[in-house]
């Protein structure tokens, strides 16, 4: 049986694709018939596809204060700087669930924050989700105190948010190595790698 090809890009576009993955994914009241929001036109998407079908994608959005200031209207502050992004927006395939895809969305992506010269992300995730301690390995701290998030054309989150962040200062050697044991456990599972994504080089 042929190994599926996995490939790894960066884009800075939002296609159909993401589109119909994100509204199933986050589902809600999509009044203009597309989850495309302000935010995607400038960030930059971690998107990973098998046999070119995208089985998982995130988003890098950069000097995100004005995402704080519209999601959390005013109840969470963070500094308004260009060293800082947000990395939001991760989502996988019903199909590729349970499979290493989303940790390997989210090591890609801190990869990708240290190669644009990130200095700091953050993040945000209801209590209540399985992949916490994930964040916690990856070096993600709380932020603030939990709030309800809103939207564009969705209605409020369905839990109270947990901003969380880190630091990606002298944190690369140690994702490029998680991400070595990600597509080690991918190959082992039956997958190809095709395009990498970031390099596994410190810098």
């Amino acid at each position: 049986m042929a190994l599926q090809m996995i490939d790894i890009r960066h884009s800075r576009t939002f296609d159909a694709e993401s589109d119909r993955m994100r509204q199933i994914c986050f589902p809600g009241e999509y009044s203009a018939g597309s989850s495309l929001d302000p935010y995607d036109a400038r960030s930059t998407h971690v998107l990973v596809t098998v046999d070119d079908t995208l089985a998982g994608a995130a988003r890098l959005i950069p000097q995100p204060t004005d995402y704080y200031r519209d999601t959390y209207q005013g109840r969470i502050e963070i500094p308004d700087s260009p060293d800082f992004t947000y990395l939001g927006r991760v989502m996988v395939s019903p199909d590729y669930r349970g499979q290493d895809i989303f940790e390997l969305l989210l090591v890609e992506a801190l990869l990708l924050a240290v190669d644009t010269r990130y200095d700091t992300v953050f993040g945000g995730a209801r209590k209540s989700r399985k992949f916490l301690p994930l964040l916690d390995e990856l070096g993600f701290k709380p932020y603030g105190t939990p709030q309800w998030g809103v939207y564009p054309d969705t209605a409020e989150s369905g839990a109270p948010i947990q901003s969380i962040v880190l630091s990606t200062r002298g944190r690369r050697p140690a994702w490029a190595h998680r991400k070595e044991q990600v597509l080690s456990r991918l190959g082992v599972a039956g997958y190809a790698i095709g395009n990498y994504g970031s390099l596994t080089a410190a810098v």
